[in-house]
């Protein structure tokens, strides 16, 4: 597909490649921002349960630890 990549500008409704969304950055801009981060990495809480690819996102960082617990 066309369009933006990860940390690129972007229009807003924009189609993002990668594992990346558009959103306001919060100054007005938009930008491709990651999604389904790994545990570490920073995250975006606008995107919510898409922020983090197995945990939450937490104080703008993937929280290291599953946000779904596991099984006995």
């Amino acid at each position: 597909p066309t369009g933006p990549g990860p940390n690129e500008p972007c229009k807003v409704g924009a189609i993002c490649r990668g594992l990346s969304s558009c959103a306001d950055e919060g100054d007005g801009g938009y930008r491709c921002l990651p999604i389904e981060a790994p545990a570490g990495q920073a995250c975006f809480p606008q995107f919510a349960s898409q922020a983090c690819s197995d945990s939450a996102c937490v104080g703008g960082v993937c929280a290291p630890w599953p946000a779904v617990a596991a099984c006995p």
